[in-house]
């Protein structure tokens, strides 16, 4: 549950109030969440399932007798829940010991089956859901996977060299030099008048961003937005000038 897609959707509750955020985007955003959470569970489930153990432990207590022709009939739910474990099962009960978890086993293994049908059929109908609703087609949502990814990428690398920057300038500041190594060095001369982001760009870049046009070219992100905005402000105040 621990993702970026948890945060985003926090921060846009927090900064906007989901004020531009629709029903069916958060719906959206909370099934990714989800769905992301739920594989390790499920896989575990699908997995004890098929194994049977964890299965055989719980119900072997439940067990129907008649099942199994011959089973001395009014045993306590005691002496079987001691099934499972064979060296514990009685002398009486030792010969319809394989039969009864031979019998959950298969039960469980079943079980197991059809929730991976049932997974991969639920999986299969959300993606077909999803790619009817969206308003685009299939190789730009491609691409837009490959921009976020590419983004993502590049602002992680670029906002850990922009915090060194920052850092490496105000620790100068303080003790009047700086210990740098040369890759240090070296980007500190590439970049020597770093300024640190104001708190408003950050909030307009954090949070969720759906597909989005403007005059019919898409905003693919956030950042992608505030870039094209800043452009026209900047372009909007030269021609006022």
């Amino acid at each position: 549950m621990l993702n970026r897609s948890t945060w985003d959707l926090l921060a846009e509750c927090r900064l906007r109030q989901c004020q531009k955020l629709s029903t069916a985007a958060a719906f959206s955003v909370l099934a990714c969440v989800l769905g992301r959470a739920v594989v390790a569970p499920l896989t575990w489930a699908v997995l004890s399932l098929l194994q049977g153990q964890a299965y055989t432990c719980a119900l072997s207590e439940f067990v129907d007798p008649s099942i199994v022709p011959g089973f001395p009939l009014g045993k306590s739910p005691e002496l079987l829940a001691q099934l499972p474990c064979e060296d514990s099962v009685s002398a009486e009960l030792k010969p319809f010991w394989r039969d009864i978890q031979r019998h959950l086993k298969y039960q469980s293994q079943l079980i197991g089956w059809l929730l991976v049908a049932t997974m991969s059929v639920a999986v299969f109908l959300l993606k077909c859901v999803r790619r009817s609703c969206s308003p685009l087609g299939h190789q730009q949502e491609e691409y837009w996977s490959q921009y976020r990814t590419a983004e993502r990428s590049l602002f992680n690398s670029t906002a850990a060299a922009h915090a060194q920057l920052i850092a490496m300038q105000n620790v100068k500041s303080f003790f009047g030099f700086v210990s740098l190594d040369s890759a240090q060095k070296e980007l500190l001369g590439e970049q020597p008048n770093s300024r640190p982001v104001c708190s408003t760009d950050w909030n307009r870049v954090t949070g969720v961003c759906l597909y989005r046009e403007k005059n019919g070219l898409p905003l693919y992100s956030r950042i992608h937005k505030w870039a094209t905005y800043s452009k026209d402000e900047m372009e909007k105040e030269m021609n006022e000038m």
